[in-house]
């Protein structure tokens, strides 16, 4: 199992790729070079954002009948019982429309798309939804390298995004974020480098 996992035969011509990740573990780089070598486009959250404003959606006028909701999570978002008042808040307006963004980008084009609860928005698109995680010492390091923070302005940055994205992530899909039952695959980069996870990633995207 484990030799036709890493085999390189190509059993998918198209390429989307979902990543989720906690802050600090090279997720970003990871997705990047994912893109790069597998000729695929990359989507971070900034840049699902402006997509999303071109749209020009005015989200404080969005309500339930709004026809451009069509085609977005949004009967997976009432199933889920978040979906209760005759006009949303602003920020469940702002999931949905960024919703719409994401499953366009996966009609039309080789992606990798990372965080916005990419995996589960598009989950009938059954894309190689990812986790990616380090060990906190190594985040704290790579934060501070990164940032040039130190070790205490590291840990409370990281301490804040994670709870930020756990509390993101369940709020609109009611699950566990980086729980391995989430995902197809969950990764450590304390482990490994950057090179070898993309190896594997786009390994295992060969054989999906």
């Amino acid at each position: 199992m484990f030799k036709k996992i890493f085999n390189l035969s190509n059993k998918k011509s198209n390429t989307l790729i979902t990543i989720d990740r906690q802050y600090g573990s090279k997720g970003d780089l990871i997705a990047q070079k994912l893109a790069t070598r597998l000729e695929a486009e990359y989507f971070d959250e900034n840049i699902i954002e402006l997509k999303t404003l071109e749209t020009q959606v005015d989200l404080s006028s969005v309500s339930k009948d709004d026809s451009f909701l069509k085609g977005t999570v949004y009967d997976l978002y009432r199933e889920n019982d978040s979906y209760s008042e005759e006009d949303m808040m602003i920020s469940d307006a702002r999931f949905l429309a960024e919703a719409k963004t994401i499953r366009d980008i996966a009609k039309s084009r080789n992606a990798i798309i990372l965080g916005k609860c990419a995996g589960y928005v598009l989950r009938d698109y059954k894309p190689l939804n990812i986790f990616i995680a380090a060990d906190f010492e190594d985040r704290v390091k790579n934060i501070m390298d990164q940032m040039s923070y130190d070790e205490e302005r590291a840990t409370s940055k990281i301490k804040k995004m994670d709870m930020r994205r756990i509390n993101h992530y369940e709020r609109f899909t009611k699950g566990n974020f980086g729980q391995a039952s989430e995902y197809d695959f969950t990764i450590n980069t304390s482990k490994f480098s950057v090179d070898e996870i993309v190896n594997i990633i786009i390994s295992l995207k060969n054989n999906y």
